[in-house]
């Protein structure tokens, strides 16, 4: 019972850490990509803002006159030496246009350049400071808008994203807007921004998700990677997309639960990661403590199962010994049969059947001992011989008698016995353990081998007493040996051997008892397969002559010695008699047999070999008529087929 609970928790263990993992991971996949999600929205609606900042600074009246400028008759070169060195109105146009450059500059990209391009790529105004993009990317300074398509995406109001780049150990990017002026474009503004990562955006998003998230930008392309911080980053060993969660791998960090969200209208998307064993760590935590719960559990169930175990058992494990002891032969076992329950009064009926066969068992010993003192005082004269003859012909028809008797009351408690084991082993009084169905089992082991006994005996003390009856009729021996296999068939297959049956000539034909032949029949092929090994072969045939029939019954069993061989059909004479043999039986089988064959006028009779098996033959009278339907098979035709 404590193995049975062992396992049962163990499977339900893994069962529910399995369900609690997956339940995890699933939980923690979807915070994550919701919060990827969020990100990638909450960029997007900057992004927008942005752009509706350059939108309305690329209106403002004092950006187009700088560029219209550029499209003057006077010529495109003369019109930029005028913007170098303004004079009265151009002058303050190109003040008011820095000043609505100014209103681009943030407080995190201070410093960074902001400028305003023509179409044809000359750089007209610079505020912020020189332009990184150029100096360090070394691009040709008229190419603003060669820049910024270059891996940049387009937005619907025509607005340029770059991708990420990477300048003295930060991460920017650039934003370009065109500048119309009466459907026509005449130029650009372009900024120049840097990745600076707010504490309270990661504290916000930990605090989402957990401790152990990290969140990094990357181009779509996945050509450069950064933190939220601004800090470039080196990508993934591995990433094995699956829907939106993606599970990764970075060295030291190991297997990871990864979200990423595309920032629409940009090149770039927002990543988020969380190592699996941070996701995993509650479910492991529930389980281990449901594990100790668990083990204390068994501990107590052990326990408990034990000292209710050894109450039940105790009786029963008493009866079974004592069962045991009487089928080997002790009755002087006793029972205890305190108590009021079903056990204690099962206890009462075995010590009452003991007691009644124990004193049979001794009367029948004085009995003996009587004859046995009367036939030696009859061995002194002729006429004591007579008398004794006469004396023990009267003992043995009451041994007979009182055998049958005895056999006869002997089978009520035995049977008595049986039905209380099927009651118990049923559950009718209640739930029986694996242990208590296995001394009920031993029981009705000894209780079957007892009734078997005693069935020999009875049937014995009726042949011995002439009270057996026969009645003779034509038998056909096929009709008789054909449907015997069905009932030995179970046996047969418990031993692993094999059974051959040769179908009988119509012809022959027998004057016997139908059901005595099968009975003789039956404890030959009995017989058989008790002392034929696992793999042996049983043989059944017929033959016959003008004035008898024969069944040949033929084993690869073990044999019998020629010793034993004159004297295997006395009563109470067994093939094997070591102790230790695993035959049961006590030798009644082939003298009932032979009583039998005898009494249909027939005979039995055996051939055997040590180590290669026996022959048992039952010699019937051979009927005088035979049937019309046998015409056409002659006595000797070769018709058998096995079986």
């Amino acid at each position: 019972m404590t193995g049975v609970l062992v396992v049962v928790l163990a499977i339900s263990l893994a069962i529910t850490y399995r369900t609690l993992t997956r339940s995890a991971e699933a939980a923690v996949e979807t915070r994550i990509s919701r919060a990827a999600r969020q990100l990638g929205s909450s960029l997007e609606r900057a992004a927008n803002q942005r752009v509706v900042l350059q939108r309305e600074v690329a209106r403002d009246s004092a950006i187009r006159r700088v560029l219209q400028r550029l499209s003057e008759k006077s010529g495109r070169t003369k019109s930029i030496d005028a913007l170098a060195n303004p004079s009265g109105e151009l002058a303050s146009t190109i003040a008011a246009a820095r000043s609505a450059l100014a209103r681009l500059t943030t407080r995190t990209d201070s410093g960074l350049p902001i400028e305003l391009w023509s179409e044809d790529g000359h750089r007209l105004i610079s505020i912020g400071g020189d332009s990184l993009s150029v100096t360090q990317l070394q691009e040709p300074p008229a190419a603003p808008a060669w820049r910024a398509d270059r891996g940049a995406t387009p937005r619907a109001d025509s607005a340029r994203f770059s991708e990420f780049y990477a300048l003295r150990g930060h991460v920017f990017f650039d934003i370009t807007l065109p500048v119309y002026d009466g459907g026509r474009r005449v130029g650009y503004i372009t900024e120049q921004h840097r990745i600076a990562g707010s504490q309270q955006a990661v504290q916000g998003l930990r605090e989402l998700i957990g401790e152990d998230v990290a969140g990094y930008y990357r181009n779509q392309t996945g050509s450069f990677w950064s933190t939220l911080g601004g800090i470039p980053e080196t990508p993934p060993e591995r990433r094995d997309s699956a829907g939106e969660v993606i599970m990764a791998y970075r060295p030291g960090t190991g297997r990871l639960v990864s979200a990423e969200a595309a920032i629409a209208g940009t090149p770039w998307e927002i990543v988020l990661e969380l190592p699996a064993s941070a996701a995993l760590a509650p479910a492991r935590a529930t389980t281990l403590r449901l594990g100790l719960l668990s083990i204390l559990l068994v501990v107590v169930s052990a326990a408990a199962s034990w000292i209710i175990s050894r109450r039940i058992t105790r009786p029963l494990g008493s009866l079974s010994a004592a069962a045991e002891a009487l089928a080997r032969g002790d009755y002087t076992r006793h029972v205890d049969d305190s108590g009021g329950d079903e056990v204690a009064r099962l206890a009462k009926s075995f010590n009452h059947m003991r007691m009644e066969v124990g004193a049979t068992r001794q009367e029948l010993e004085e009995q003996i001992e009587e004859a046995q003192a009367i036939a030696e005082e009859l061995e002194q004269t002729n006429e004591q011989l007579l008398e004794s003859k006469d004396a023990a012909e009267l003992a043995n028809r009451a041994k007979s008698d009182f055998l049958a008797v005895m056999s006869h009351e002997l089978r009520t408690p035995l049977n008595a016995i049986g039905g209380y084991v099927q009651l118990i082993e049923l559950g009718v009084h209640g739930p029986v353990t694996e242990p208590q169905r296995e001394a009920l089992s031993r029981i009705t082991r000894g209780q079957q081998r007892l009734l078997t006994l005693i069935n020999d005996v009875l049937n014995f003390a009726k042949l011995d007493a002439g009270q057996v009856h026969y009645e003779r009729t034509d038998v056909s021996l096929d009709d008789a040996l054909s449907g015997l296999e069905a009932v030995i068939a179970p046996q047969m297959q418990a031993k692993g051997l094999h059974y051959v049956y040769m179908p009988c000539n119509p012809p022959l034909t027998a004057v016997a008892d139908h059901d005595k032949v099968q009975q003789v029949v039956l404890n030959l092929l009995s017989n058989a397969i008790k002392f034929t090994a696992e793999g042996g072969r049983i043989t059944v045939e017929c033959d016959g002559s003008d004035a008898e029939v024969r069944v040949h019954v033929r084993d690869t069993g073990i044999g019998i010695s020629p010793e034993r061989v004159r004297t295997v059909f006395e009563p109470f004479v067994q093939v094997d008699r070591t102790l230790n043999r695993p035959h049961d039986g006590v030798g009644l089988g082939l003298a009932i047999s032979r009583d039998l064959a005898r009494g249909m006028g027939g005979d039995l009779t055996v051939e055997s070999a040590v180590g290669e098996g026996s022959t048992f033959t039952l010699t019937l009278p051979r009927a005088a008529h035979i049937p019309e339907s046998a015409a056409r098979y002659p006595l000797g035709s070769d018709s058998a087929v096995p079986r």
